[in-house]
C-alpha cells in the first residue's frame, strides 16, 4: 500500500447509528484546515443525505452533487478541521486510453461484527470507453469499463474510489458501479466536474498526461546533488525536505509538483536551467516533448534491424508477469525524521532504480520510530536489487538505502524435505522414527495409509509443532548421505548489505548463483557451434558475392553486417540455452564462444586439411591450400588495408558486443 494513499483515501460513513451504509473518497484540493474529498453522488444518498455524510471526527459539507436520477454520479465534500492537515492530494486527468493499467485504493467492511473496515488495493486494465444516458439528463455520460486483474474483485464500499492510471499517477475515473462479482465495473469520467461544481478551478483538471518516469530520467540527466539543491532553492523554495539522497530528492520534488498540477511550470524551469542538455533530450525523442525513455540505438540510420538496438536490462516486462513475489526489509538513511511523502519518494526512486513501476512495490509495514521498511518485489527484481548493491555503492548512496535482506515467511524448503522422506526412507522407516520419536504421529498412522500419507502426516506435525529443525537433524544423523542428496533445506536469506569488499569472487556470486557450471558449458558449447556454422556460411556467401562481382567493398560491407549479425545470434543461443537466468555469466560465455567459434572452428578445419594432405603426400594441393587462403585474406579484406581492416576489425568487436548484451 502506498505511504501517501492512506492519507489520501477517506471513509465515508453516515451519522446514523443504524445506516450501514458507506463508500470511499478522495482528496482533490486541500488548503491548511480545509481539504475538498470527491465521491459518488449516490454514497451520499445511501448513507441518509447531506446532512448524513460522516467523515471520521471532522465536519463535513456536501458544496456540490449531482441531481438524483443523474449518470453523472459525482459530489464534492468540504472536509473542515480544527488542525492542520496532512492529506496528500490526487491529481485528476481527463484522459485515458483503453488497455491501460491503473490502481483502485477503496474501503470494503471485513468484519461485519464489529464493523471495522480495510483499505484495499487491487490493479486492472481500462475496457472500453461508453456512454450512458438517463432519461433525467439530455446529454450521454462518458464513463471507463473496468477489468480486474488476477482474484482481486470491486467491493461493496468501493463506490467513490480513484482510478489511478499507473503510467501518468493520475485520476483518470471515480467507480460507481460493480458487475459481474465484482470482476468487472464501471468508473465515470471526471469530463462533466465542472458542470455539477462551479466553484472548481480551471487547472484542477488536467487535458494531458505526464510521464513522470521520463520526467525523473530527464532530471537524472541534467543535474547533480549539488545542481539540484540549488535548482530547488531558487525555483521551489517552498519545498521543507532538504538534504535528502539525490534519488529521493528527485522523486519528492516529481510528487510535490505532480499534486500541485505544477509538471510543466517544473519542466519549464528545468529547460531555463540546462537549456542545452533539455534539447539533447527532446532531440532524441521527437515524437513526445515529455518522453525520454526510449531505448537508444546504436545506428538510428539501420534503426529496421532489430539486431542493432542494445537491450538495456534482462528484465523484461513478460518476464515481471510471471514471477512470484517475495520481501526485503530495506533501511533508509537519515529518513526518519521526514514525513511520509519522504518515504513514499524513495520508495518511488527504488521503482525507478529497478525499471519497474510504483504499483509492483507493495509496502507492507514501515515500523514506527525507525526507518526500516519491509516492502514486496517481484523476485527477479530482488535479483536485480542485491546485484546493484554489491556492484554501484554510488547508486545506493543516491537512493538512501544502506542496507537490504531478504525476508521468508518459510525458512525451509518443504519440498525437498518431502522428496527425502519419500525417496531416502521406506515406509517401514517412517514408522519406526514415529513411534521412536512422534508418538503422536504413530498413533494416527493405519494399515491403509500409504508412505506418501505418512510423509504428509509427519510435514503437517513438525510445521504446526515447529520441529522442523529437529526432524531434520534426526534424519540427517540416520541417514547422512541420503540426506546431502537433497539438500539444501533451509533457506539462506540474502544480506547483500554485509558484502563490503567487491573482489572478483564477490561479483562473480552474485551473477552466477542461478547457473551451475553444466549449463555454462553447455552454452558455450552451442555457442561455439553456432558461430561456427555461421562463419562458414558467411565465408560461403561472401565468396559467390565477390565471384559474381569481383569487387571488394561488397565484400567489405556483408563481412561487416555478417559478423554483427552472427554476434546476435550467439547472444541470443546463449541466453536461451541458459534459460534467460545468466546475467553476466551468460554475456561472457555468449562472447567468447562468439570469438572461439570464428577462429577455432575455421582454423582447425583447415589444419585438418593440411595434415590429410601431407599424410597423402599432397604436397602441392596442401601448398595451393595455404597460398589460396593467403590470397583470399590480401586480395578481398585487406585490399584497402585501413578501410577493410577496419571495418573487419569493426564487425567482430561490434558482434562480440552484441553477442555479450543480448545474453546478459
Amino acid at each position: 500500500m502506498s505511504l501517501i494513499h492512506d492519507k489520501s483515501i477517506f471513509l465515508i460513513t453516515s451519522k446514523d447509528p443504524e445506516n450501514d451504509n458507506f463508500g470511499t473518497g478522495f482528496v482533490i484540493k486541500k488548503d491548511l484546515l480545509t481539504a475538498y474529498v470527491l465521491t459518488c453522488s449516490h454514497v451520499v444518498r445511501d448513507v441518509g443525505g447531506r446532512d448524513k455524510v460522516e467523515i471520521g471526527i471532522y465536519s463535513v459539507t456536501v458544496i456540490a452533487q449531482s441531481p438524483d436520477g443523474h449518470a453523472d454520479d459525482l459530489a464534492v465534500l468540504k472536509v473542515e478541521s480544527e488542525v492542520p492537515l496532512h492529506n496528500s492530494i490526487l491529481p485528476l486527468g481527463n484522459f485515458g486510453k483503453s488497455g491501460s493499467s491503473f490502481t483502485i485504493f477503496g474501503y470494503w467492511l471485513y468484519d461485519k461484527r464489529n464493523k471495522q473496515y480495510r483499505l484495499e488495493q487491487i490493479q486492472g486494465s481500462l475496457g472500453k470507453l461508453v456512454g450512458i444516458k438517463s432519461r433525467h439528463q439530455p446529454d450521454s455520460i462518458d464513463a471507463w469499463q473496468l477489468k480486474i486483474n488476477d482474484d482481486s474483485t470491486l467491493q461493496p464500499g468501493f463506490s467513490g474510489s480513484p482510478v489511478i492510471d499507473s503510467k501518468s499517477c493520475t485520476v483518470i475515473g471515480i467507480v460507481s458501479h460493480l458487475e459481474g462479482q465484482g470482476r468487472t465495473g464501471q468508473a465515470v469520467s471526471l469530463v462533466n466536474l465542472k458542470k455539477n461544481w462551479a466553484e472548481m478551478p480551471d487547472d484542477l483538471l488536467r487535458e494531458e498526461p505526464y510521464d513522470l518516469v521520463a520526467v525523473r530520467e530527464l532530471m537524472k540527466y541534467i543535474f547533480d546533488q549539488t545542481g539540484l539543491s540549488l535548482f530547488i532553492a531558487e525555483n521551489f523554495s517552498s519545498i521543507s525536505a532538504t538534504n535528502l539522497p539525490f534519488l529521493v530528492e528527485i522523486d519528492f520534488l516529481i510528487n510535490d509538483c505532480h499534486q500541485k498540477n505544477k509538471i510543466s511550470e517544473l519542466l519549464n524551469y528545468i529547460n531555463r536551467f540546462a537549456p542545452k542538455k533539455y534539447k539533447i533530450f527532446y532531440n532524441r525523442n521527437p515524437d513526445s516533448q515529455y518522453n525520454f525513455t526510449k531505448d537508444k540505438k546504436l545506428f538510428r540510420c539501420c534503426k529496421h534491424f532489430r539486431f542493432l538496438k542494445f537491450s538495456k536490462s534482462r528484465y523484461r516486462e513478460t518476464d515481471r508477469e510471471v514471477i512470484s513475489q517475495c520481501e526485503i526489509e530495506l533501511v533508509f538513511e537519515n529518513l526518519s525524521k521526514f514525513p511520509p511523502e519522504v518515504r513514499e519518494a524513495a520508495i518511488g526512486a527504488l521503482a525507478g532504480a529497478l525499471k519497474i513501476s510504483r504499483e509492483e512495490i507493495k509496502v507492507l509495514e514501515v515500523r514506527k520510530g525507525s526507518v526500516k521498511v519491509r516492502i514486496e518485489i517481484p523476485s527477479i527484481s530482488l535479483d536485480k536489487l542485491i546485484e546493484l548493491y554489491e556492484k554501484d555503492r554510488n547508486l545506493m548512496q543516491q537512493l538512501g538505502i544502506i542496507y537490504v535482506v531478504e525476508v521468508f515467511e518459510e525458512s525451509f524448503y518443504l519440498e525437498n524435505i518431502r522428496t527425502l522422506l519419500i525417496r531416502g526412507f521406506t515406509r517401514e522407516e517412517l514408522v519406526t522414527i514415529c513411534y521412536e520419536n512422534f508418538i503422536s504421529i504413530y498413533d494416527t498412522i493405519t494399515l491403509n495409509n500409504t508412505q506418501s500419507e505418512i510423509v504428509d502426516k509427519i510435514i503437517e506435525y513438525i510445521c504446526r509443532e515447529s520441529q522442523i529443525s529437529n526432524f531434520l537433524e534426526l534424519t540427517r544423523e540416520r541417514k547422512p548421505d541420503i540426506y546431502n542428496n537433497f539438500s539444501p533445506y533451509y533457506k539462506v536469506p540474502r544480506r547483500p548489505g554485509q558484502v563490503r569488499d567487491y573482489s572478483r569472487q564477490s561479483r562473480r556470486r552474485v551473477n552466477s548463483y542461478r547457473l551451475r557450471r553444466p549449463e555454462i558449458l553447455i552454452a558455450g558449447f552451442i555457442g561455439i557451434v553456432v558461430a561456427a556454422l555461421g562463419f562458414i556460411v558467411l565465408i560461403i556467401g561472401l565468396s559467390l558475392i565477390l565471384f559474381s562481382t569481383g569487387i571488394s567493398a561488397f565484400g567489405q560491407v556483408f563481412l561487416f553486417l555478417g559478423l554483427l549479425i552472427l554476434g546476435d545470434i550467439v547472444g541470443r543461443v546463449v541466453s536461451r540455452a541458459t534459460r534467460r537466468a545468466g546475467g553476466e555469466v551468460a554475456g561472457r560465455v555468449a562472447a567468447a564462444s562468439y570469438f572461439v567459434g570464428l577462429v577455432l572452428i575455421p582454423t582447425l578445419i583447415l589444419i585438418i586439411a593440411l595434415i590429410r594432405q601431407l599424410a597423402n603426400g599432397n604436397h602441392q594441393e596442401a601448398l595451393l591450400t595455404i597460398t589460396s587462403l593467403l590470397g583470399w585474406i590480401s586480395q578481398y579484406i585487406f585490399s584497402d588495408i585501413f578501410f577493410g581492416g577496419a571495418s573487419t576489425s569493426t564487425g567482430l568487436i561490434g558482434g562480440g558486443f552484441l553477442a555479450y548484451r543480448r545474453a546478459s
